[in-house]
């Protein structure tokens, strides 16, 4: 079978369409025509942000053009459910695709610290903002870096890319990718239209409008806490290192199968429903439970020698 006909299409689709009404719910429907007249229904947000992460999980299938067969229909969803998210398409998927790349290297394993670089007061403090909450707030603020000049974009960038021994061609893949011509154009545009969404958003919800902020840092706190929470402590220096982790069969559904992640790295083409008969295939071994696990990262930064590049 090619990678095409192992896509799910219709259940994709069809959850896209769910997620895609219910943010706009949530941005637009809800603080227009309800709240005022029925503030109860802001009870729905909470549903909405607890399934944050099985909609990061469908966002993320576009990034791999596994959404839908047809990759400008991928693009168009997972272009549509992103401005939804929060952040530009191209730069959410670019990152992403980066990560795969990039995974353990040193611009890339967020909870690891050298000895001796910064006080740690400091460190724990980066590190439980980064955890909780700054991933997201990051990746919202992107709608406003690339607002800026290209030159002070890449002046920004290059502290962090320089640790990388492949820093010249990541930040041409950048300039190419994101930063130039129609790429370019396409990513302000879509952070202009992001941006007065959810300041309109904000405006109308009016009194309320602390209703849409708790759903966004609940939104940010999942998405922030379980992005590393699967790269947590695994072998540095390896582009595959990620956990598997075991979960009962209904839950990893809902979250399209996210905690086969190893096995996604290993197989980064295969549609999400397939992970789990590569993972029995490639020895069917767990490394963990998914709470137990993912809530190690509470134990705060992991600290190595500096000389350990």
């Amino acid at each position: 079978m090619t990678n095409k006909q192992q896509i799910p299409t219709n259940i994709n689709v069809l959850l896209s369409l769910v997620f895609i009404l219910a943010n706009l719910w949530v941005l637009i429907l809800l603080p227009l025509f309800v709240i005022d007249h029925s503030p109860q229904w802001a009870l729905t947000l909470i549903p909405i942000a607890f399934f944050t992460t099985t909609f990061w999980s469908l966002i993320h299938e576009s990034f791999h053009s596994l959404l839908h067969p047809n990759k400008k229909i991928n693009n168009v969803i997972g272009r549509s459910m992103c401005m939804l998210f929060g952040a530009p398409f191209s730069i959410l998927r670019f990152g992403h695709l980066l990560h795969h790349r990039v995974n353990r290297s040193i611009i890339d394993r967020s909870e690891i610290f050298t000895t001796g670089n910064r006080k740690k007061g400091l460190v724990l403090t980066l590190y439980h903002y980064n955890l909780l909450i700054g991933l997201y707030l990051a990746e919202f603020f992107s709608n406003l870096l690339i607002l800026l000049p290209v030159k002070w974009i890449e002046k920004l960038m290059k502290p962090r890319l320089l640790a990388s021994s492949d820093h010249k061609n990541i930040l041409q893949q950048t300039r190419k990718q994101l930063l130039s011509g129609k790429h370019l154009w396409l990513n302000r545009l879509e952070s202009i239209l992001i941006l007065i969404l959810f300041t309109s958003s904000f405006v109308a919800y009016n009194t309320y409008a602390w209703y849409l902020c708790l759903f966004l840092v609940m939104r940010g706190i999942a998405i922030s806490y379980w992005d590393n929470a699967f790269h947590y402590g695994t072998e540095i220096n390896n582009k595959d290192a990620a956990f598997n982790l075991s979960l009962p069969t209904w839950y990893a559904k809902s979250i399209l199968n996210f905690n086969y992640h190893q096995i996604h790295h290993r197989y980064p083409y295969l549609p999400w429903p397939e992970l789990p008969r590569a993972f029995i295939q490639d020895g069917g071994h767990y490394d963990g439970k998914y709470w137990p696990i993912s809530l190690r990262q509470l134990n705060g930064p992991i600290y190595i020698q500096s000389s350990l590049k």
